[in-house]
């Protein structure tokens, strides 16, 4: 399992800075999401999964499991990974209106 520090900051020239810890994603190779869990809702679950175009994801509320496979629910943000920041890709909570930054390289 592989994990990625999520941080808030502010982007310039292609970098975070003054960044703060802000939570955590786990991703495990055989799964095709990630878990996501929030320093500032602690007992919440979110999935981060990667859309059709390679570019950008979808971070839904709920996972259901069926007979079919896993399937989510419940739409609350969406991340990208964008050209100009090498480092990490943005994350935004649409509702609360609050735009984090998730390390695109795994924590040891």
């Amino acid at each position: 399992m592989n994990k990625f520090e999520i941080v808030s900051g502010k982007l310039f020239e292609g970098k975070v800075h003054n960044t703060k810890y802000a939570g955590v994603a786990y991703y495990k190779d055989e799964k095709e999401y990630y878990k996501m869990h929030l320093n500032i809702l602690p007992n919440i679950t979110y999935f981060l999964k990667r859309n059709r175009d390679d570019s950008s994801y979808t971070i839904f509320s709920k996972m259901v499991n069926t007979n079919d496979g896993v399937k989510f629910n419940n739409p609350v943000g969406h991340a990208k990974i964008l050209n100009n920041l090498k480092t990490h890709m943005s994350i935004r909570f649409d509702v609360l209106n609050i735009l984090l930054y998730m390390s695109l390289f795994p924590s040891e």
